[in-house]
């Protein structure tokens, strides 16, 4: 198979994961409700040894996604630990 054979394949893969992701999922909120998510979040939750990347804090911790390109197969450098306030500073920060 050449380069180009190969990367269209991929790209047919990761077409036909996104598809049955959203059925599985069909909103966001849906997904952040998922053992899935549950255990990514209780994985970032320990290395970042429960506590907010900004401030230190570890009062109502968030896993917040700093970007959405691969939500449902998120990598550590996808996602941070944020506490509420950090948290809403950093979307507030978008607006």
């Amino acid at each position: 198979m050449n380069k180009a054979s190969r990367r269209q394949a991929e790209r047919l893969a990761e077409k036909r994961e996104r598809e049955v992701f959203r059925r599985r999922y069909p909103t966001y909120q849906a997904y952040l409700k998922s053992e899935h998510w549950q255990s990514r979040r209780r994985v970032m939750l320990k290395l970042a040894d429960n506590k907010c990347r900004k401030c230190g804090s570890a009062e109502n911790l968030h896993v917040h996604h700093k970007n959405y390109e691969r939500v449902g197969r998120e990598t550590a450098a996808d996602l941070e630990v944020l506490c509420e306030r950090c948290h809403k500073t950093e979307h507030w920060e978008w607006v």
